[in-house]
């Protein structure tokens, strides 16, 4: 294929697309082959060396198509070498001309030497030269589409734009016949409003159509709001901010505000703060961190733009970050008591509580021994109902519960174990278990116990008294009598006190002393008070009967059993009699074996004249056994006598 010129002249990156439509990079020394289309980029500028001795150059954002005609031309020397180039001028001149239906020929010719270059009306166009060829050129166009609209011959621009200096519909100009060197024909316009998307115009030589994008304006950048969500209490969520832009890139990612502490933390990945208007980079703010408060739960909205790298920000978009909601297990509170020795019932402040839902029981699954004390709670509600024990392991309903108690067992002090209990929510779901530290009971002196005195004395005798010895102090004090019918003993002092029918001594070592008065006889009663060591006092009573003691008497007692059945014999058995005031039963005197059977106490055979105490009686230790298989009507008898507290037997035994 003939070469029809050389690259003689390269600025910048120039490229070269054969008949083919394959695309190559020029370089110094590349030759051009017919159907060649040659562009010059911006800033590229390209000079060749045509066959007939033409120089051509094509500026920067131009293209020039050698098409068959043209390369005729050139190789077969068509072009006129003595004609010079003709100087640019208005295109508007030759379009008009064109218009107004003139001969393309006749327009060149007359613009032989003129100058054709220049601005041309108010929208800033501008043109390259136009050469003479000797050659007619057919389909010679010029035309220009407006966006995606198309224009036609003798239609009216469809929207109002400004071309040169008026709005003219404009079609295909055929060119006859141009003498002069023709160099191409290109041009650049602008709208008076920048809506428009891309333009287009034909070489003027050879009808080659290409496409040019107008820089448009800068299209805001779209935020992506990436919804995020995670479970309360679940730990971080990753939350994703970002953005696209069509006609550029994300520089960065503001967050507008930031959700209240009270539903979360915002961060970056290496854990510092997000900051409200504080541009983030597009990495930083597609690895956010947000972290929920504790038992959250909810919609949280993050607000924000992104901004392209020509610095246009978009609306802002919001981010929803969804929290789902876990039940949350519920808690028990810890408490504690301090109760002291001897002290009332203490309520015991079982407390729970469930940030999404209500207790719905309570259960104590350890507390305080029994030796330690009990709890109780009221079952009913009657305040006269005695409260029961509180079952360990056994739920309570919140009512039950708030009518725990704690009751220390009488007298004891010391360590107590803790309660510890749970609490359930109301869709069955635990509490970690909780305690009530139950404090040390502190030693509590016990005031001490007087237990009444009786004695006996005959006429005109005095009798000791230790009224101490039978009185009692649960915490082991040594007891001293404080006064005697009201009055003060003194220590170390001997006193003489009077009491109703006689008086009382009181040596100086302590030794008290009773004397009836004279030729009295009867009893003698008064009133002592017993103290500890740390001056708590009871009150006891002192009888005395004074005069000879009479005995006690009984009845014979006629019991039935039936065969081979034991009978256990009561202090009811054993009726009680005495002259004197305040005697009372103490013990029983076996005088006479029964003639058939046996008597035992406590398992053990009953010897004649055993002494039986009333306790033992009461305890149903003595127990009467007929012979196997015996039966009959006055079977077996033994007799008795019962002695009172002053010692005295009954003198005549009873059957």
């Amino acid at each position: 294929m003939a070469t029809i010129g050389t690259v003689v002249l390269l600025t910048g990156k120039a490229f070269a697309i054969n008949e083919q439509g394959v695309q190559r990079e020029l370089h110094l020394g590349d030759t051009l082959q017919p159907g060649d289309i040659i562009i010059a980029p911006k800033g590229a500028v390209v000079e060749l060396s045509l066959v007939n001795g033409q120089q051509v150059q094509i500026s920067e954002q131009q293209t020039v198509n050698f098409t068959p005609e043209l390369s005729d031309a050139i190789l077969n020397n068509v072009i006129d070498p003595s004609a010079a180039s003709i100087d640019q001028a208005t295109i508007q001149t030759v379009v008009q001309a064109i218009a107004s239906g003139q001969d393309i020929n006749d327009v060149a010719k007359a613009l032989e030497n003129q100058n054709l270059g220049g601005p041309a009306g108010q929208d800033e166009h501008s043109f390259v030269d136009l050469l003479r060829i000797d050659e007619v050129l057919n389909q010679f166009e010029y035309r220009y589409d407006v966006a995606s609209r198309e224009f036609t011959d003798t239609n009216p621009l469809q929207q109002d734009r400004q071309v040169l200096s008026a709005d003219v519909p404009y079609s295909a100009v055929n060119v006859s016949r141009i003498d002069q060197d023709l160099n191409s024909f290109n041009f650049q316009y602008g709208w008076k409003k920048n809506d428009f998307e891309s333009r287009r115009y034909e070489d003027i030589r050879d009808g080659f159509d290409e496409l040019h994008t107008q820089p448009s304006a800068n299209k805001a950048p779209t935020a992506i709001a990436t919804p995020a969500s995670g479970n309360e209490d679940g730990g971080n969520i990753s939350v994703n901010l970002s953005g696209t832009d069509t006609d550029g890139t994300i520089a960065n990612v503001t967050v507008s505000s930031l959700p209240p502490a009270s539903q979360g933390l915002l961060t970056k990945a290496d854990g510092s703060p997000v900051v409200a208007g504080v541009p983030l980079t597009p990495a930083e703010a597609a690895g956010l961190i947000f972290t929920p408060e504790p038992n959250f739960n909810g919609t949280v909205n993050i607000p924000f733009t992104v901004t392209d790298n020509q610095g246009a920000t978009s609306p802002v978009a919001v981010a929803p970050i969804t929290v789902n909601s876990v039940n949350d297990a519920p808690t028990a509170a810890n408490g504690s008591l301090s109760p002291t020795e001897d002290n009332t019932p203490m309520t015991v402040a079982l407390a729970g509580s469930d940030v999404d839902g209500t207790i719905a029981s309570y259960t104590i699954t350890s507390g305080p021994t029994t030796a330690q004390g009990a709890l109780v709670y009221d079952n009913d509600g009657n305040p006269t109902t005695p409260p029961i024990a509180v079952p360990f392991n056994t739920p309570l309903t919140p009512v039950q519960a708030a009518t725990v108690k704690f009751v220390p067992a009488a007298n004891y002090n010391g360590p107590v174990a803790p309660i510890v209990y749970t609490v359930t929510d109301n869709q069955g779901l635990p509490s970690a278990p909780a305690t009530i530290t139950v404090n040390d009971i502190p030693p509590n002196n016990d005031a001490p116990v007087a237990v009444d005195d009786l004695a006996s004395t005959p006429i005109n005798t005095a009798v000791p008294l230790n009224l101490a010895a039978n009185d009692t102090d649960v915490d082991g004090d040594a007891l001293t009598i404080q006064s005697i019918n009201n009055v003060t003993l003194t220590p170390g002092t001997a006193q003489i006190i009077p009491v109703p029918n006689g008086t009382v001594n009181v040596s100086a070592a302590g030794v008290i002393t009773f004397t009836p008065n004279l030729n009295y006889t009867g009893p003698a009663v008064f009133d002592y008070v017993v103290t500890d060591p740390t001056g708590a006092t009871d009150v006891g009573t002192v009888t005395v009967n004074v005069g000879t003691n009479n005995p006690p008497t009984s009845v014979d007692v006629l019991k039935t059993i039936a065969e081979d059945t034991p009978l256990v014999l009561g202090t009811a058995d054993f009726a009680f009699a005495d002259a004197d005031l305040g005697q009372t039963l103490v013990n029983v005197r076996i005088d006479v074996l029964p003639t058939n059977g046996s008597l035992t106490l406590n398992g053990n055979p009953v010897l004649a004249g055993a002494v039986i105490s009333v306790a033992d009686i009461a305890a149903g230790s003595l127990v009467f056994t007929p012979a196997l298989n015996a039966n009959g009507v006055a079977y077996a008898n033994f007799t008795f006598s019962v002695q009172d507290s002053a010692g005295a037997f009954d003198t005549v035994p009873n059957t």
